[in-house]
């Protein structure tokens, strides 16, 4: 019986219930590993197969590149802000009082003030290159 890695996790699948629902699953799990390579790892009552050669790739933007605004708190300290959202849960804010403060239709809120945006596209609207 030949075991399908692309369905080895999907249950009810035939490879899965090989390494899962059968009186010889040990077997099949370790005939699996050793053709293919990774680990199984108990996931509540079943086991999972996963890829130790797997990479996981995240890719963040870099900062420079991105909207960012400057806040100043009651104490003068300075806040580079690239999510604002974020940024308001964070310190009990409102993100509406905030886009007022850089609005300038407030002057502070709760001892925040505004004090700078930068925008990369609006840049290179003003100064193409």
């Amino acid at each position: 019986m030949h075991l399908f890695k692309n369905e080895i996790n999907r249950k009810g699948s035939a490879s899965w219930l090989l390494c899962n629902d059968n009186s010889k699953s040990e077997f099949f799990r370790n005939k699996f590993i050793k053709e293919n390579g990774g680990t199984f790892g108990k996931k509540g009552r079943y086991w999972e197969w996963t890829d130790d050669n797997l990479a996981i790739v995240i890719i963040i933007p870099e900062q420079k590149d991105t909207k960012k605004f400057i806040f100043a708190d009651a104490d003068g300290k300075q806040h580079t802000v690239y999510n604002l959202t974020e940024f308001a849960n964070k310190h009990g804010l409102s993100r509406q009082k905030l886009y007022d403060l850089m609005k300038g239709d407030r002057k502070s809120h709760k001892g925040y003030t505004f004090i700078a945006k930068y925008d990369p596209q609006e840049d290179e609207k003003e100064n193409p290159a």
